[in-house]
């Protein structure tokens, strides 16, 4: 396996005229992705939750199945709620057709905070309508078909819709052959893939039956003039097109039957083409592709005219996946298997075109399709602004995040309190992180210029240069933090650190302008401007903010995989304010809930850079920290004993961390009423209170099922031998 192991669910099924093909491809995904080592399940969401099947031989008919599961209304959706979904890395979207290709099952997921592969909620619902989907055609400079749409609760008299044909079709620039009548014309759903329910009709006799087996899939169909000539497709991953492939189709259409039954039709990979009319195809596939905002892959389909002009069917947002679909074929001749294809390099594709590099190294990936979510909480939580004082922002992400599984409420500081649903009364595990991060606040001004004081520790060689955003009430003001320049210093004062009374902040002003002009008050807070970013060296992020958003993170995920579980005890997730400047939130948070225990949940100091003390345990990779000494707190040693007991029997890594300096949540939290059990769990981090922490990302995996393990033992019983 290359890369990390991952937790994927797989959806497939479903209850879409699509099912049986949705079957077949599921499971060639599950088994590909499981060949490269990953934690795989299968979850269909037309099946109740305790009859889901796990493996098992699909046989594709020749047909659509006539009839489908479904399940009643109230436990249509059961399968969102469950661990299939929350407690996994990603989910695959194996389904075809219906709610699963129409951005219904993409807008539940998001809803639910949850990564997915394939197109969003947009493209998805856009590409499913052949209607609205050929008029962006047409907008992208992408040649389609003319077509006429009819709907069951419009004037559908066969007479009246001939005459629409001839007038339409009769003498379009796609007549190879056509009669005057304007047939023979295709017939076929507006809102179905897999060819499901479409008819070719060569004369206006067969025009009712056609329509009727259109109607029978839904309530609007699209007609389109027959193109005499080839059928041509094209797959086309993260936004380009991979070799084209030519369909043959045994009796010339590449029906329903001919798409699914080996040995109806013939493949050509890649199609003879002229060299002009391979880039056109690839060209219109990619403008296709982006004019419906598809992601990651799609299968653009094309009938290439006798004449060598390539009209746009449709685009396929979740193509087949089985071992004679399209894509796949496409992808083996880029130099893809089909394991590879789907298979997690550890790598985030997202940052730069996955198909150049793809095809390049000959490597797929199922990251590039997705977004992780945990990667996804860390971009928003790092790059919030949250000085002390100023926590809303970061406040309002984590009600985002936990508002479904959570009772929510505040402290009068304005500290965050998410009490888990569905636990007992007592004990009561408080999990607290500190919403704050280091910054700044305007003291005054010096003519255009903004000075400042600090909010937090902060080393002033850290802050010369750093680009800042002031946040007003007028908008916020971006600006650069600047000193003396060293090439107007004397040799004295070049060799010494600049003071923070030297400091202060550029926002660009010349001439006579006043920083007041745009609205600048002291009193205002300044915070660093850093983006989140996934570094080459492997699952390393580096951003702003470590201390304490990593915490804030870790309890986001912590309530999700207990929201899943019977607890023996009340759990509270809770997002302090103001820790940076004297660990204020944690003592009225504390106050409010009355924990009988306590985890805070940290960064640490990683020593894994030069100049550091030889052989420190704390570095990138070592596991969890578990702290035995801060300056604040030291720790109840029998909760820290437990902790070290259930690392070790799930074998989690972990290493001992003592802290001559410093202090945590858990300094206050830990002197609450007649004292509580507390304890500081914390992720090692290259240099916190800067611009630019590193951080590895199996040290906070490893942190945040830690934490779960731990929580799930501590009932009544082993929270009093705390005592």
């Amino acid at each position: 396996m290359n890369g990390e192991r991952m937790k994927i669910t797989v959806l497939l099924g479903g209850n879409s005229p699509e099912r049986d093909v949705s079957l077949a491809s599921g499971k060639e995904i599950v088994r590909a992705i499981r060949s490269r080592g990953h934690e795989v399940y299968l979850l269909d969401p037309a099946l109740p939750l305790d009859m889901q099947v796990e493996s098992g031989k699909v046989k594709i008919g020749e047909e659509p199945p006539e009839a489908v599961p479904t399940l009643p209304a109230d436990k249509m959706f059961e399968w969102l709620r469950s661990s299939y979904v929350h407690d996994v890395d990603a989910v695959f979207v194996g389904l075809h057709g219906g709610m699963g290709e129409d951005g219904t099952v993409q807008a539940l997921l998001e809803a639910a905070g949850v990564p997915y592969t394939g197109t969003g909620v947009l493209g998805s619902a856009l590409a499913m309508n052949k209607d609205r989907s050929k008029a962006l055609f047409k907008e992208a400079d992408v040649q389609t078909a003319p077509h006429i749409f009819l709907s069951k609760t419009g004037d559908i008299g066969s007479g009246l819709i001939r005459e629409q044909i001839e007038k339409a079709f009769a003498s379009t620039a796609t007549a190879d052959s056509r009669k005057e009548s304007g047939f023979p014309v295709v017939v076929k759903p507006n809102n179905q893939g897999s060819s499901v329910g479409f008819s070719y009709v060569p004369e206006s006799e067969t025009l009712g039956e056609a329509l009727k087996k259109a109607f029978a899939y839904g309530d609007e169909l699209i007609i389109e003039p027959l193109i005499q000539g080839r059928e041509i497709t094209a797959a086309v991953l993260n936004g380009e097109a991979l070799p084209l492939v030519e369909i043959i189709p045994e009796g010339g259409f590449f029906d329903y039957k001919r798409k699914y039954t080996k040995g109806t039709s013939e493949y050509i990979v890649p199609a003879k083409l002229d060299m002009s009319v391979e880039k056109r195809i690839k060209r219109d596939a990619v403008l296709a592709y982006k004019a419906l905002s598809c992601r990651d892959y799609a299968r653009v389909d094309f009938r290439l005219s006798e004449q060598n002009e390539p009209y746009c069917l449709e685009v396929n947002t979740l193509p087949g996946m089985t071992e004679i679909s399209l894509v796949p074929m496409a992808a083996d001749a880029a130099g893809i298997s089909f394991d590879e294809l789907v298979e997690n390099d550890g790598s985030d594709m997202r940052e730069s075109p996955v198909s150049r590099r793809m095809i390049r190294s000959r490597r797929g990936s199922l990251k590039g399709w997705i977004m992780d979510r945990v990667e996804s909480l860390m971009k928003e939580f790092t790059e919030a602004m949250g000085v002390p004082g100023f926590e809303e922002e970061v406040f309002d992400l984590m009600r985002k995040h936990l508002s479904s599984i959570t009772e929510i409420e505040k402290d009068r500081l304005g500290s965050f309190i998410a009490k888990l649903k569905g636990g007992k009364e007592t004990p009561r595990v408080m999990l607290s992180a500190h919403m704050d991060e280091v910054g700044f606040m305007v003291s005054h001004f010096t003519g255009k210029f903004v000075r400042f004081n600090v909010l937090g520790g902060w080393w002033t060689a850290r802050m010369i240069g750093v680009p800042v955003k002031i946040r007003t009430s007028r908008g916020d003001v971006e600006g650069v933090i600047a000193s003396k320049s060293p090439f107007h210093m004397e040799d004295k004062e070049r060799k010494e650190l600049p003071k923070v009374k030297d400091l202060y902040v550029d926002i660009g002003l010349f001439g006579n302008k006043s920083p007041k002009s745009l609205g600048i008050r002291p009193g205002d807070p300044i915070v660093p401007q850093s983006r989140f970013i996934v570094l080459k060296g492997g699952k390393t992020y580096m951003a702003k903010a470590w201390d304490d958003r990593v915490g804030c993170v870790m309890v986001v995920e912590v309530l999700r995989r207990l929201s899943r579980t019977r607890l023996p005890n009340a759990v509270y997730g809770v997002g302090t304010v103001q820790e940076e400047v004297g660990i204020r939130g944690a003592e009225t948070s504390g106050r409010q809930i009355n924990p009988d225990v306590c985890l805070a949940l940290e960064v640490n100091l990683a020593q894994d850079i030069p100049h550091s003390p030889e052989g420190s345990p704390e570095k990138l990779g070592s596991g969890v920290s578990i702290y035995v000494y801060d300056a604040t707190l030291i720790p109840n040693t029998k909760l820290r004993d437990l902790v070290v007991s259930v690392a070790e029997e799930k074998k989690i890594p972990f290493h001992y961390s003592a802290i001559p300096f410093g202090g945590t949540d858990g300094g206050k939290v830990h002197l609450n009423a007649f004292g509580v059990a507390t304890m500081v769990i914390g992720v090692p981090t290259r240099y916190i209170h800067s611009t630019a922490g590193i951080i590895y990302r199996r040290d906070f995996d490893d942190a945040v099922k830690l934490v779960v393990e731990v929580v799930k033992r501590l009932d009544a019983r082993a929270v009093k031998r705390l005592t």
